[in-house]
């Protein structure tokens, strides 16, 4: 019963958020938990943004490279409207992280470019925007399981210029149990922000801003490696 009420939730959100105004669509915040030279951690997952895939890695100690990128398509027919929609996202960032035994601190910081695309192009609710990103971590590893508070903060700006810039506020926790190598993952987190109390959209009708969701949920696998090659005798 769990389950089918986990999808169902996960479902309403998606379909929510294709409707409408909700030109905003966040994507997971990434959470790899590095914790030496040569980790890698890649990931698949499902939430408001679509399908997503995600790879992090630590060329040196203390710092890593991530690149993710998700897509959503949408098509819809009926006797009252025709539309289709094509959600894509790009993002690249840079990790700095220490680890201490079983905790790990990091500090993804990062950009993004969205853009989505329709039948009807001009409408704002398809406008593209930019983003950059910080977001500080703590976290805990074992064997088979981890878990990690955070506090994604992004600033989004519009390609419309009538949205301008706004900044998102997205508080979350992320868990991940199962294998040493696999984990299944869940990730929960809230979304708040300036809603342009700094821009001029902060004039535009109640109907005119963009809207945006205040919860987002994803979940998906999550394999974790070290290239480390060890030395023998």
């Amino acid at each position: 019963m769990k389950n089918i009420f986990y999808l169902a939730f996960l479902l309403l959100t998606l379909i929510i958020s294709s409707c409408g105004t909700y030109a905003y669509k966040s994507v997971s915040a990434k959470t790899p938990l590095l914790s030496k030279q040569n980790d890698f951690v890649g990931q698949l997952s499902l939430g408001g943004s679509g399908g997503e895939i995600y790879a992090a890695y630590a060329p040196i100690n203390y710092l890593g490279l991530s690149l993710s990128y998700a897509a959503m398509k949408i098509n819809r027919d009926s006797s009252l409207s025709s539309y289709g929609r094509n959600f894509k996202d790009f993002e690249i960032a840079a990790i700095p992280f220490y680890a201490y035994e079983e905790m790990r601190f990091e500090m993804p910081l990062g950009i993004g470019y969205t853009r989505s695309t329709g039948l009807n192009n001009s409408l704002a609710s398809f406008s593209p925007y930019f983003r950059s990103f910080f977001q500080p971590t703590i976290g805990y590893h074992w064997d088979n399981f981890e878990l990690a508070g955070f506090m994604r903060v992004t600033s989004i700006d519009y390609y419309y210029s009538k949205w301008g810039v706004d900044t998102r506020y997205e508080p979350g926790i992320m868990l991940r149990g199962g294998s040493e190598l696999i984990k299944v993952m869940l990730q929960m987190r809230y979304d708040y922000g300036s809603n342009y109390s700094y821009t001029t959209a902060a004039n535009l009708g109640l109907y005119e801003r963009v809207e945006y969701l205040p919860f987002h949920i994803s979940f998906g696998a999550n394999i974790t490696l070290n290239f480390n090659k060890e030395k023998t005798e």
